[in-house]
Order: structure tokens, then sequence, then C-alpha cells
């Protein structure tokens, strides 16, 4: 079975193209998720109260019970987790259709989103991806 010509730059474009919906949408979405906030008084009374167990717990030397973690915070983790695959995906393809001479544009639009989509949650990572993409944009100019 024979591979067809333009196989891994599409895939790379679509995978660069989630990474980066993934990457860029969750902020977004998080103001729409959280519940309204609360009227003042209710707020004072919340911090009178939790400020008042905090003292009755110091003085019974029983350990406060630890918050649960927020539901929006394990979403945005998968959230970029996801994100990160795909971009990496994006990457991998990139590079697979620069090795098989794809179509010189849609490797640079593959590789460029994937990395954008990394880039945009890690910075000590996007240095490293923006040299990669520099060296790759200066291999595909002279031999294009």
């Amino acid at each position: 079975m024979r591979i067809p010509k333009q196989m891994f730059g599409p895939l790379g474009l679509a995978a660069g193209l989630l990474a980066l919906a993934l990457t860029l949408l969750p902020p977004w979405i998080e103001d729409y998720r959280r519940p309204p906030p609360k009227p003042v008084a209710r707020a004072v009374l919340d911090t009178i109260g939790s400020l008042k167990d905090r003292v009755v717990g110091a003085f019974s030397s029983e350990a406060p019970p630890a918050p649960a973690p927020p539901a929006l915070e394990v979403v945005q983790t998968r959230s970029a987790f996801v994100a990160l695959l795909a971009g990496f995906a994006a990457l991998v393809f990139g590079i697979i259709a620069f090795v098989r001479r794809e179509d010189a544009r849609l490797t640079a639009v593959s590789i460029a989103l994937g990395a954008g989509a990394i880039a945009a949650q890690h910075t000590l990572t996007a240095a490293l991806i923006v040299g990669f993409a520099i060296l790759t944009t200066w291999v595909l100019a002279r031999h294009a």
C-alpha cells in the first residue's frame, strides 16, 4: 500500500489548528463557566465565618480540612495537556512532511501552528521552538 504524496502536511495543519484552538480558547470560555460573584454583604459574612472557624480550630488544635481543587483547574489542565500533545503532533507531522518533500507552505504552516500552540503555554519551550522554526525556515528557503 502506497502513502499518498500529500498526507502528512494536511494532518499537521489539522493538528496545529486543534492545538492552537485548545490553547487560546479556554481562558475566554473560563469566564462563562464561573458562577456570578457574591454580593458584598455575603462575601463579608463568609470571610468573617471562615476567620471564626480558623480561630476556633487554632484553639482546639484540630487540623483544618484541605480545600478541594476547583473543577475549572482540572478542565484547564486537561485542555493544556491535549493542546501540547496536538502541538507536538503538528510538529512531528510537519517534520515528516518536510522529509518526504511535501508542499513547503503546508509544512511550514503545520510547524508554525504547532510551535505557536506550545509557545503560547510555555516560555522556555517557546525559545527552543522559535529557534527550530528559524532553522526550518532557513532550510526551506535554501531548498525551495
